[in-house]
């Protein structure tokens, strides 16, 4: 991590003092991507939800999943040179976990501007409490959908080119003798599709139930099981279980995380109205 950005996620908490929740301007985030972020456009949407932002531990997963550890007000949201600053009230857990400093970062969760190809950010979220901080939490519960939207369009792509490969061998084989060089190049492309598709149709079946089990659609333990089903078979499992077995096995409430919703949260909290 360059110190630019580790200074940008480092948590320094001090009371009475705002605390640096999020960068502003063209961000590179840990996995290469560029975000834009107008610091005053995001704290105006932010504001006009009237909703205070959870400081979640972990985002919501592991020991502490869905614990606050503290609250960010948010009509206290501040614009200044290095970023966007709010005020932090902590709670019981919060203060245990930063003073005995088992936590350390500040990882914001955005919400993004689906509308957009220059991954624009709308609004905050929240904001995690976090040892790993994934600078885009909302957009890094998007990613594997849109990895999985990329490879499909890949999938369709090879298999035209595959269709397309099968084509001109047919046709090269009946001038083998005046087109031997294209045919070998033909065949030897045909191979390599084939593999690619099936490499990408395993990559695209893994994300997939990844994101399932993710998600509490399926069980982890469920994985190798699913592993052998087909794509149409792997879809209705998935839709059928919808987390039921989970909170069975469990015992206790799962907290279902709403993904690609038609609506954003400004648009949800919008609605919400009167209702706060």
């Amino acid at each position: 991590m360059n110190e630019h950005l580790r200074r940008l996620l480092e948590l320094n908490y001090k009371a009475k003092e705002k605390v640096l929740i999020s960068p502003v301007g063209a961000v590179v985030g840990l996995d290469g991507r560029t975000f834009n972020i107008d610091g005053a456009v995001v704290i105006s949407n932010t504001k006009a939800n009237g909703i205070d932002l959870v400081f979640e531990v972990d985002h919501g997963f592991g020991e502490h999943g869905g614990k606050a550890a503290g609250w960010f007000k948010v009509e206290t949201l501040e614009l200044r040179d290095d970023g966007i600053y709010a005020s932090l009230e902590t709670t019981p857990l919060g203060d245990e976990l930063i003073d005995k400093k088992l936590y350390k970062y500040v990882s914001p969760a955005y919400i993004m501007d689906r509308n957009k190809a220059d991954r624009t950010v709308l609004a905050l979220d929240s904001v995690g409490l976090v040892n790993r901080p994934n600078l885009v939490k909302d957009a890094l519960n998007s990613k594997d959908k849109e990895v999985i939207k990329e490879l499909n369009s890949r999938i369709e792509t090879l298999e035209t080119e595959k269709n397309q490969a099968v084509d001109t061998a047919v046709a090269t084989s009946k001038e083998l003798e005046e087109t031997t060089n294209k045919l070998t190049e033909s065949n030897s492309k045909l191979t390599q599709v084939e593999k690619d598709l099936k490499e990408t149709q395993e990559q695209n079946k893994t994300l997939k139930i990844d994101l399932a089990v993710e998600q509490n659609k399926i069980l982890p333990k469920d994985r190798e099981f699913c592993k052998s089903l087909n794509d149409d078979q792997l879809n209705s499992y998935i839709q059928n279980n919808a987390g039921s077995t989970l909170a069975k096995e469990l015992g206790k409430n799962i907290k279902t995380q709403e993904q690609n919703s038609s609506k954003n949260r400004i648009e949800l909290a919008a609605e919400a109205g009167s209702k706060k």
